[in-house]
C-alpha cells in the first residue's frame, strides 16, 4: 500500500450521505478527486445533485458513449471539473496524477477494488486522502480491510454547519482580498458609493457575506455525524432510492412509508393531501423522491427564475415521481415566468389533478 495515502472514514446515516459529502466539499476548496458509487444510476443522480447545487461535478459510467467519456475527462483534466462521480468499471484507465481525494460513497465489497480506488490519489510522491462514507453496518468491513491491506482507518468528523459557514466566510474574504479592483469609471461607482455612505464597514461586510451565502443550498441541521453507539436502521433508504442491494422496496414506497422522502407529504395511495390550503395555486413538476430532489433546490430554482420569495410559496409535497408546489394565488396570477420554468430540464406547470 502507498504510505502517502491517509485512510479515513466518516460515520454517517445512509440518508445523510449526500449532505455529509457536500459539507466535506464545502471545506476543501482545493478538492480534485473521484467519488465512487456502486451503480451507474447512483453516479448519474449524485453527479446531477452536486451540479444542481453548484459543485463542478459530472458523472462517468458505462452507459456513456466514448465521445461523452472523452469530453468529461478532457474537462476534468483541464480543470473545468474538479469532481468525477464514477463507477469502478468506468474509472478504469483514468490516468490523472494530481488527485487530492478519493471518496467512497459506498465501500466496495472487494479489498482489491478499494486498493484500485485509493491508488488513484497520492501519485508521483504526493499526499492523498481516501475517505469512506460509512454506515454502522460497514464497520466490520472497515476492520476487515484494515487486516487484509495492513492499513489504519481514522475517523473523520463531518464538518458541522457552523464549521462550514466559518470556513466559507474566511474563504470568501480571502478571495475578495486577492481580487483586483475593477477599473469602472467614477460615474458608475460614484452614485452607488453614495448609497453606502451611512452603512458601517461591519454592516457592509455582514450584508455582503449574507448575500453571497444566500446562493448556497444547505441542510439546516448543525451536525449529521452518526453516534458511535447508534445502530444501523435496516429500513433506511439510500439518498438515491436504494436499499441494501441498491433497489427500492416498492411495497413500502407505495404505502407512503418510504423513509427517503418527507413524511406527511403524501397520503396512502400516493394522492396529494387535498386542495391547497389558503389562497394558493398549485403547480406540479415531474421530479420526486426517485430523482433525489429536495425542497431547498426547488425553492431556490423557483424563486430565482420567477422572481419570488420564500413567503410567496406554500406547501411543497415531494412525492415519489413528482412534486406539488403551492404558490400564493395573488402572486401566481400576475407572474408570467411560473408556468413553464424549468428545473433540471423538467417543466413546472399548473396542476390539474391526478
Amino acid at each position: 500500500t502507498n504510505a502517502n495515502i491517509t485512510h479515513l472514514y466518516a460515520l454517517i446515516k445512509r440518508s445523510d450521505k449526500t449532505t455529509g459529502l457536500k459539507r466535506l466539499l464545502d471545506v476543501h476548496a482545493d478538492f480534485n478527486g473521484i467519488i465512487f458509487t456502486r451503480t451507474k444510476r447512483e453516479a448519474q443522480q449524485l453527479a446531477g445533485d452536486l451540479a444542481d447545487a453548484g459543485y463542478p461535478a459530472e458523472a462517468l459510467h458505462g452507459d456513456m458513449s466514448q465521445d461523452q467519456r472523452e469530453t468529461v475527462m478532457k474537462r476534468f483534466k483541464n480543470g473545468a471539473l474538479s469532481m468525477l462521480v464514477a463507477t469502478d468499471v468506468a474509472a478504469r484507465g483514468i490516468d490523472v496524477n494530481d488527485l487530492t481525494h478519493v471518496i467512497h460513497y459506498h465501500l466496495p465489497d472487494d479489498a482489491e477494488y478499494y486498493t484500485h480506488r485509493s491508488g488513484r490519489t497520492a501519485r508521483a510522491g504526493k499526499m492523498g486522502i481516501s475517505l469512506a462514507l460509512a454506515e454502522h453496518a460497514d464497520i466490520g468491513k472497515l476492520r476487515r480491510l484494515e487486516k487484509m491491506l495492513k492499513i489504519n482507518f481514522e475517523r473523520f468528523m463531518v464538518p458541522t454547519l457552523h464549521e462550514v459557514i466559518s470556513y466559507q466566510v474566511e474563504h470568501l474574504t480571502d478571495k475578495m482580498l486577492s481580487t483586483e479592483a475593477s477599473s469602472l469609471s467614477n460615474d458608475i461607482i460614484g452614485p452607488n458609493l453614495n448609497k453606502l455612505k451611512d452603512i458601517t464597514k461591519e454592516e457592509l461586510f455582514a450584508r455582503w457575506i449574507s448575500f453571497e451565502m444566500m446562493r448556497l443550498e444547505r441542510d439546516p441541521r448543525e451536525d449529521v455525524n452518526a453516534s458511535e453507539r447508534q445502530r444501523s436502521d435496516r429500513n433506511e433508504y439510500s439518498d438515491y432510492g436504494g436499499g441494501r442491494d441498491g433497489r427500492r422496496d416498492n411495497r413500502r414506497s407505495d404505502r407512503g412509508g418510504d423513509r427517503g422522502g418527507d413524511r406527511g407529504n403524501e397520503r396512502r395511495g400516493g394522492r396529494p393531501s387535498g386542495r391547497p390550503s389558503g389562497d394558493f395555486m398549485r403547480f406540479v413538476v415531474e421530479l420526486g423522491r426517485n430523482d433525489n430532489v429536495n425542497k431547498g433546490e426547488l425553492i431556490r430554482k423557483i424563486c430565482e427564475q420567477a422572481g419570488l420569495t420564500n413567503a410567496d410559496l406554500g406547501s411543497i409535497q415531494i412525492r415519489r415521481d413528482d412534486t406539488l408546489v403551492d404558490v400564493s394565488a395573488a402572486v401566481a396570477r400576475g407572474n408570467k415566468h411560473l408556468n413553464g420554468l424549468r428545473i433540471r430540464s423538467k417543466i413546472l406547470k399548473t396542476y390539474k389533478g391526478d
